[in-house]
């Protein structure tokens, strides 16, 4: 005790002089000093209608020279570099100028990008159906009962170039073997005209992933069968029809109502004839037996009617009906689309006769009631040395006769 006594006044002083210094120091000694901080890129006043297509840094170093408190408080804050594109308004090849927030005392001594060269491009968008392409077969003894996606649309957006290459989007899951309820998160594909996938960075899907689901129940007490629309009719010249997409796509009925090998319910007819744009139509359901009365089936679906527009010129196409070979009697077979575009660019100067020359064909010999993605067979006039095919696969859908 007597230690920390001894010369107390002493002590007392000598430590408020350490403080006074410390203060001091703190307060009014602000030392110079050279630290480099990272900011995230910001890009800022881009035209609505352009998209940046080349790489970006998500972040640019600077160099700041300043006070030491100064310097600090600005690596705490949340500033932000931005990339000023306010300037352009065309497509091209330019240089935007990098702007640094203010940063009051303290100095730029360096930093890592002036200007940045970027790409613009065009900005394009547009929303397409979800096709579900299921890969492999559920278990024989069982069958589908529902089928059902967490949203039924994708929207696309980036450079035009891309876009309009896109004709198609798909999910793909796989139900081989499937014996039981499944429920899993699945990536959304867009194809193009030849199935194709367009795997390109500057695309964006939204969403990207949708959840998909599927019940299966035993052949026996219940039937399960799909919805197919009957379609009439074409669209317009200049368009093409999609995949009709009808909700519900499955009906369970009981396995007593239906007789033989019956799979689907037709609709009412849809008259297609002239359309130039997409559109939603209720129809009636007509069921291949009479409903009970009181009986709580649905009586009506919606069906959702893609119509795809052709981006090139007409002039070069020519629109072909698909014919069938080694078709069944027996069965009914509901191909979408009924008809194919083949392009060519010799088809600027062909004339009517080998226009007339084209076929296109469908071999189904051998194939049992369902449902197939088969590509058309297309025979060429001589002139005619390379071609597209749009779309590059149809479905066939086959039907007992009566169904």
């Amino acid at each position: 005790m007597k230690i920390l006594t001894n010369n107390l006044w002493l002590k007392l002083f000598s430590l408020g002089v350490a403080v006074a210094l410390a203060a001091y120091v703190y307060l009014y000694i602000d030392y110079q000093i050279t630290e480099p901080i990272r900011l995230p890129l910001v890009v800022k006043g881009l035209n609505a209608e352009l998209l940046i297509t080349s790489p970006l840094p998500q972040r640019v170093q600077v160099k700041l020279r300043g006070p030491y408190r100064s310097v600090q408080q600005i690596s705490r804050a949340r500033l932000s570099a931005s990339l000023d594109c306010s300037t352009f308004k065309e497509p091209g090849h330019v240089a935007a100028r990098v702007q640094l927030p203010n940063f009051g005392d303290v100095v730029v001594a360096d930093q890592d990008y002036d200007f940045i060269e970027i790409d613009l491009e065009p900005k394009a968008d547009k929303e397409l159906p979800i096709i579900v392409e299921r890969r492999g077969e559920i278990a024989a003894d069982l069958q589908i009962s529902d089928e059902k996606l967490s949203t039924h649309m994708v929207e696309i957006v980036g450079p035009r170039r891309l876009v309009d290459r896109v004709k198609r989007a798909v999910v793909q899951p796989d139900v081989s073997g499937l014996e039981q309820e499944k429920r899993v998160r699945v990536p959304v594909r867009v194809l193009d005209e030849s199935d194709q996938a367009v795997q390109e960075t500057s695309l964006t899907l939204q969403p990207e992933v949708v959840e998909y689901s599927i019940k299966v129940l035993p052949q026996g007490a219940v039937r399960v069968l799909k919805v197919i629309p009957d379609l009439v009719g074409q669209p317009d010249h200049e368009f093409l029809l999609g995949e009709p997409l009808p909700r519900p796509l499955y009906v369970t009925v009981d396995s007593r109502l239906v007789t033989g090998d019956q799979r689907y319910i037709r609709t009412e007819a849809i008259n297609l004839e002239g359309a130039r744009a997409s559109f939603t139509k209720q129809v009636q359901l007509q069921y291949p037996f009479v409903v009970p009365a009181g009986s709580d089936l649905p009586q009506t679906c919606d069906v959702y009617i893609e119509i795809v527009p052709l981006e090139q010129r007409e002039e070069a196409a020519a629109r072909v009906v698909i014919r069938l070979v080694g078709n069944d009697p027996a069965y009914e077979y509901v191909l979408t689309p009924s008809e194919i575009i083949v392009r060519a660019e010799e088809m600027l100067e062909a004339g009517d006769e080998t226009r007339g020359a084209l076929r296109a064909t469908v071999d189904v010999a051998g194939l049992a009631p369902g449902e197939y993605r088969l590509v058309p067979q297309v025979a060429l006039p001589l002139q005619l040395d390379s071609v597209t095919i749009i779309p590059a696969s149809i479905k066939v859908t086959i039907i007992h006769v009566g169904n």
